[in-house]
């Protein structure tokens, strides 16, 4: 008798173990931190998400920083003498 696809897909002789992956951080909780394609009216509906099926405080979150190397504190000026000030 010949078996068809589904018998081997199905069958307790092919299980293959499952692999406990951890997620969230180390007390379990969920942990979400924005990725670098989320702009912020995802960001917001996703941690919206969270509080709504989450009690505020059962997770955590990081958001980006807005415009972080486009801060004015950031000048070019300074960087051309960096290496004088330590010369004698």
């Amino acid at each position: 008798m010949k078996k068809n696809q589904f018998s081997y897909i199905l069958s307790p002789e092919n299980y293959i173990p499952l692999i406990e992956i951890a997620c969230g951080d180390k007390e379990g909780k969920p942990f979400y931190i924005q990725g670098p394609f989320e702009d912020e009216a995802m960001t917001k509906m996703i941690v919206n998400r969270l509080e709504k099926n989450e009690e505020m405080g059962n997770f955590h979150f990081l958001m980006a920083a807005d415009n972080f190397m486009d801060d004015d504190d950031w000048d070019d000026e300074d960087d051309e003498d960096w290496d004088d000030e330590d010369r004698i």
